[in-house]
């Protein structure tokens, strides 16, 4: 995980400025958005299991969320 980032994203946290973040960019990243996957690449800022951030993140933080083609590769424990 890139602490640089992480220190970016705890900074406007704080601050209350705008969050935006693009979940499981992959390889492109939404302009103006912090890029976070699992899996590390070049539109990466903070590699992280996207699962575990509703446990991080503070409550009404994040400004704006976009995701896709995330879903396909999330494990579903429903019945």
């Amino acid at each position: 995980m890139s602490k640089k980032h992480v220190r970016r994203l705890v900074k406007k946290i704080i601050s209350g400025e705008t969050i935006r973040l693009n979940i499981g960019c992959g390889p492109i990243k939404k302009s103006n958005f912090i890029g976070i996957d699992i899996v590390d690449g070049p539109s990466v800022d903070i590699i992280f299991d996207v699962t575990l951030l509703a446990d991080i993140l503070p409550e009404n933080s994040i400004d704006e969320i976009y995701c896709s083609h995330l879903i396909e590769h999330c494990e579903c424990s429903c019945k």
